[in-house]
């Protein structure tokens, strides 16, 4: 590989130094792609094959989620598949990372949420919560001076939805640090008690 240093390197002109070839196995003199240019063919080749395999209509896009998480598709999916293609979107079937997240809730019962999230909405200002009843939204006024305008922007994001959504609450933490620790023993539970219930119970 040629290495250029201020014009020369030792007694040799620019550009016609040569070091080992186990340091620097690129040659930029043959026709060898640099190892960037291979990882971003690569990834070009296996995006456009992802895009490519995406599903085409409803029902391949509920037969995909049910393949892919060994559930039913949340009520309102439909709703959901119609606005992706209104939008155009191009990745209908890639929810790995958002079902990564929500893995652990899936080992507990609707009322065990419901309990969890009133206590931690009610009891610590550093909470935000966002209510939806009967399709319309409010933020919980507890603790506003605290999360300044995190939620109200996330309402205001979400309220073109509202018409879809059901009667629920979301808590978010305001903080920049997670509030709570979890040792691996008891992180991995809720993962191995989802892995034990095909289905949530749903409220």
């Amino acid at each position: 590989m040629a290495v250029f240093i201020g014009g020369q390197c030792g007694d040799n002109v620019l550009g016609q130094a040569q070091w080992p070839s186990i340091l620097f196995p690129f040659s930029p003199t043959t026709n060898q792609n640099h190892p960037i240019e291979d990882l971003v063919l690569k990834s070009r080749a296996e995006f456009s094959a992802m895009v490519e395999r995406q599903s085409k209509s409803l029902a391949e896009a509920i037969q995909e989620y049910q393949r892919r998480y060994h559930r039913a598709p949340p009520p309102g999916f439909d709703l959901w598949y119609q606005k992706a293609q209104e939008a155009n979107t191009t990745l209908i079937d890639e929810y790995d990372l958002l079902m990564q997240d929500l893995e652990p809730f899936w080992g507990m019962s609707a009322q065990e949420l419901h309990s969890k999230t009133a206590m931690v909405s009610t009891n610590d200002v550093w909470i935000g919560r966002l209510s939806v009843r009967d399709h319309k939204m409010e933020v919980d006024p507890q603790g506003h001076a605290a999360y300044g305008d995190e939620v109200p922007q996330i309402m205001n994001w979400t309220k073109p939805f509202a018409e879809f959504l059901p009667n629920m609450d979301l808590v978010f933490n305001s903080l920049d640090e997670p509030r709570v620790i979890v040792s691996m023993v008891f992180s991995n539970l809720p993962y191995e008690i989802a892995q034990t219930e095909p289905d949530p119970i749903m409220a």
